[in-house]
């Protein structure tokens, strides 16, 4: 077995220990939801643990930094590395010893995937990317707040949250508070054909694909040039796994 496979392998035992039924393939449902317990803020007991999706953990610092030998099937690759690292607290191979299943964050998803009328069992990440339900926080707030997924997922705990119909006409006045994406990271996403990573606005997407992968049939006419236009190619684009669910996009107000 190669390494991406036993690494995949620990994500799936990590998942059987609350799905005892889990298989690899379910690692892409967008219910499949995992948090670092080393990103828990100890001074702050109402601190949420950084909750990631597939393959984010496999970028997540605290699996790649180790301040001693950890008990998983990653130990031999650590202790290969270990001889040459002088610092307590060192890069090494990939480990699981600090991502557990997040019971929280699955439930979570799994009810804004009911929300926009999906099926949880069946739902993938790639599916609820597609859909990029517009998401209210219904705590009471001065103001309003709204955030899309998968930003969603490390919102406060004990906020209730509620999809928002998009095509309402209140929602054309809330989406006029939305960033444009223009303030994200100019790496916030990848292109599924090359894997290079852009800027998540869609002129940066629509530019990259005439450039690069101008064999690509895309109707350019029929797409709005706005940042709706972006997920309208959904199939050319995938969120950047190395960046966390709360630096994909903000929460705004309304």
């Amino acid at each position: 077995m190669n390494g991406d496979a036993l690494k995949i392998q620990e994500l799936v035992e990590i998942m059987r220990k609350s799905r005892p039924n889990a298989s690899p393939a379910d690692l892409h449902l967008a219910t499949s939801v995992f948090e670092c317990t080393g990103c828990l803020d100890a001074t702050n007991p109402r601190s949420n643990a950084v909750r990631m999706i597939y393959p984010q953990m496999f970028y997540h610092s605290c699996c790649l930094w180790h301040r001693q030998p950890v008990k998983s099937r990653s130990d031999e690759r650590i202790k290969a590395y270990r001889p040459r690292l002088s610092s307590s607290f060192t890069a090494g191979p990939w480990s699981s010893q600090s991502i557990t299943w997040s019971e929280i964050g699955s439930q979570n998803a799994k009810k804004i995937v009911e929300t926009c009328s999906l099926d949880p069992a069946t739902t993938t990440i790639k599916d609820l990317d597609f859909a990029n339900p517009l998401i209210e926080c219904c705590e009471q707030h001065s103001v309003r707040i709204f955030m899309r997924w998968p930003f969603a997922l490390n919102h406060h705990d004990n906020h209730p949250l509620r999809t928002v119909d998009p095509f309402g006409e209140e929602s054309k006045l809330i989406l006029t508070s939305e960033p444009d994406g223009n303030t994200w990271d100019n790496d916030a996403i990848c292109c599924v054909h090359c894997h290079k990573t852009l800027a998540r606005t869609f002129d940066a997407l629509l530019d990259h694909l005439n450039d690069a992968h101008s064999d690509i049939s895309i109707d350019v006419d029929r797409l709005e040039t706005s940042k709706a236009g972006a997920l309208r190619v959904q199939a050319h684009w995938y969120w950047n796994p190395q960046h966390e669910l709360r630096s994909l996009c903000d929460e705004f107000r309304y």
